[in-house]
């Protein structure tokens, strides 16, 4: 629950649940969709990582986290 509210810690919480191949899907989407809203460099690493993945909720939740990214770098 530290995603939920944000709390310290909760990058590195919602990273390790991301790559981990044996959680649901949805679980999994989204912990990446929380960790969006926590825009840094290594967020946007491992969206690009999770391209990669073969699963589509996942990779649905990376390509919003890229495009999130590409229009804060052109505002």
């Amino acid at each position: 629950h530290l995603g939920d509210r944000m709390a310290p810690g909760a990058a590195p919480a919602l990273e390790a649940v991301v790559t981990d191949p044996g959680l649901p899907s949805i679980v999994r989407s989204s912990a990446l969709q929380r960790l969006g809203q926590l825009p840094s460099r290594r967020t946007l690493q491992l969206a690009q990582e999770s391209l990669a993945i073969d699963d589509a909720p996942v990779q649905t939740a990376a390509i919003a986290i890229i495009a999130d990214a590409g229009e804060g770098a052109r505002a």
